[in-house]
């Protein structure tokens, strides 16, 4: 045996000590899960849309949305429950400033459109049809333009998900996001298991789902998923339809942003009361819900001339002029 081949076992014999006793210094690592944290979610979710710098392109969006609205307080037709209308959104999202148009089409010809705008002052809308309002300006302060601005986000996964991002998210569940936006309201997202896409995303409040948004027919747009389908529930009742339309990456005017010519902002309101225009004729003035209505004196009974914002104000602004003709308010009698 030479020299060098004496020192073979000792050397085996010191690299097993040296070995043992790195193992108990070494500091013990404990298993990882399968299931990731729920901020490693929302990221890995955000990146099964589109990569970050699409998403980030998106955020300055032109779309529009086609659908129906179901519309239970716009009902009108003996033994309809519901008045399905046709329903158009055109949307202009830059980033904290968004535009929106919304348009409804109910049979006979009644038709609503409305823009408004919103930015991180505040927001203002009005009648584009000015029929219901007239041209009243309409405005709203900061806090309920950031409000209305989250909600309006919500149509579109990829920027549902960056308010998640934005937020610190609660433990959910599995396969689930729950957050608090910008404005405290509790958002719970569901994740597709097997894409990580946005499948729902609810508000929740005292512990139920007040609106909910289901996406499905996923399609790519500017590099980005976007949801060719979203359904609104409204406490668990359908109330709009949608199917993604047109889109380009576009940014709104500055111009675009200042409220249109020939509206101002409505006169402080009073009480409701009922002018007389004409013989028999009433105009109502300061209705609940800033909007306007007639109503005509058949000696014997009344005959309403509005677009109903709900039965309840259907039934005030009835008996508003029912008190101006001394008659008796029927139930029934505004339709």
């Amino acid at each position: 045996m030479t020299g060098t081949s004496c020192w073979q076992p000792l050397r085996a014999i010191a690299a097993l000590v040296l070995f043992a006793a790195t193992a108990c210094l070494a500091p013990r690592v404990e298993p990882s899960s399968s299931a990731p944290s729920e901020p490693t979610l929302a990221v890995r979710a955000a990146a099964a849309l589109g990569s970050s710098r699409s998403r980030a392109a998106a955020a300055s969006l032109q779309a529009e949305h086609r659908g129906t609205y179901h519309a239970a307080e716009q009902a009108r037709a003996p033994a309809e429950p519901v008045a399905v209308a046709g329903r158009i959104y055109r949307w202009w999202y830059d980033g904290p400033r968004m535009i929106r148009e919304a348009e409804q089409h109910f049979p006979g010809g009644i038709r609503f459109h409305n823009r408004a705008a919103l930015t991180p002052g505040g927001g203002w809308s009005v009648d584009v049809a000015r029929w219901r309002t007239g041209t009243d300006l309409a405005t709203v302060e900061a806090g309920e333009a950031l409000r209305l601005r989250l909600g309006w986000e919500r149509f579109f996964p990829h920027l549902l998900l960056a308010q998640a991002q934005a937020a610190a998210i609660e433990p959910a569940g599995e396969g689930r996001l729950r957050f608090r936006d910008a404005v405290g309201d509790t958002i719970e997202v569901t994740l597709d298991p097997s894409t990580l896409r946005p499948a729902r995303a609810a508000v929740i409040a005292n512990g139920a789902a007040q609106t909910e948004f289901v996406y499905t027919d996923y399609e790519r747009r500017h590099g980005v998923l976007m949801a060719g389908r979203v359904q609104v529930f409204q406490r668990g009742t359908l109330q709009e339809d949608l199917q993604l339309g047109a889109t380009r990456i576009a940014r709104p005017s500055d111009a675009s942003f200042a409220p249109p010519a020939g509206y101002s902002p409505a006169p402080a309101p009073g009480e409701p009361t009922a002018r007389e225009i004409a013989p028999g004729l009433l105009f109502l003035e300061n209705m609940p819900g800033d909007y306007h209505a007639l109503a005509i004196d058949m000696d014997d009974h009344l005959i309403l001339v509005e677009a109903p914002l709900s039965h309840s104000q259907s039934k005030k602004a009835a008996q508003i002029a029912s008190a101006a003709v001394r008659t008796t308010w029927r139930e029934g009698m505004a339709r």
